[in-house]
C-alpha cells in the first residue's frame, strides 16, 4: 500500500538510489508516478506492505518501508531492483552503480566516480569539509539526520593528510 512518506515513522527501513546525474522534473514526475503504482500493491509473502517514495535534491530516489507494519523479503526487494533497473534503462541513467559518489560544491550537487576522488581531493574539490551523501542510510531517522557527512567524518578521511605536531 503506498502512503505519504512523510506518515512513515522515523525507523522505517529505506533504500537510497543515487542517479548519476540530475533528474529533471518531468523525469521525478514519471519516477514518482511509476514507483508509487508499484509501491500501491507491493507485498511481501502476500502480505501487503505499507511504503513510500520521494526524490531528494534532484537525484536521490528514496523508498521507504514500514517493517513494523511488514516486513520486506528477498523476493519483494529483488521485484523493488527489477523496478529500479526499468527505469534506469527507460531514462538511461544509473541508479545502482555505487562506484559514484556525490557531493555538493558551491551548492551544487557533483559527481565523482571512486577512481577519481584522489584526484578530486588533490585539486580541492573534494575538502575535508565538503559535504558527501551517505549513501550508508538505513532508516528514514537516519535520512533525517545524517544524509550529508562531512568527508572528513566518511571513509575519505583516509586521503587527508594530518599534521601532528611533536
Amino acid at each position: 500500500m503506498f502512503v505519504d512518506f512523510d506518515t512513515l515513522p522515523p525507523d522505517s527501513r529505506v533504500w537510497l538510489y543515487q542517479a548519476n546525474r540530475n533528474l529533471t522534473q518531468q523525469e521525478q514526475i514519471e519516477i514518482i508516478k511509476f514507483l508509487s503504482d508499484f509501491l500501491e500493491n507491493w507485498t511481501a509473502h502476500q502480505q501487503t506492505l505499507k511504503a513510500s517514495v520521494k526524490i531528494l535534491n534532484d537525484f536521490l530516489i528514496i523508498i521507504a518501508l514500514d517493517e513494523a507494519y511488514q516486513a520486506a523479503s528477498g523476493c519483494s526487494i529483488d521485484k523493488q531492483v527489477h523496478h529500479i533497473k526499468q527505469i534506469e534503462e527507460k531514462l538511461g541513467i544509473s541508479l545502482l552503480d555505487h562506484s559514484q559518489i556525490a557531493y555538493i560544491s558551491e551548492n551544487s550537487i557533483c559527481f565523482v566516480n571512486f577512481k577519481e576522488v584522489k584526484s578530486a581531493i588533490d585539486k580541492n574539490k573534494i575538502t575535508p569539509q565538503t559535504l558527501i551523501v551517505n549513501r550508508n542510510i538505513a532508516t528514514i531517522g537516519d535520512l533525517q539526520s545524517s544524509l550529508f557527512l562531512l568527508a572528513q567524518e566518511t571513509w575519505l578521511k583516509n586521503y587527508f593528510q594530518t599534521v601532528s605536531i611533536s
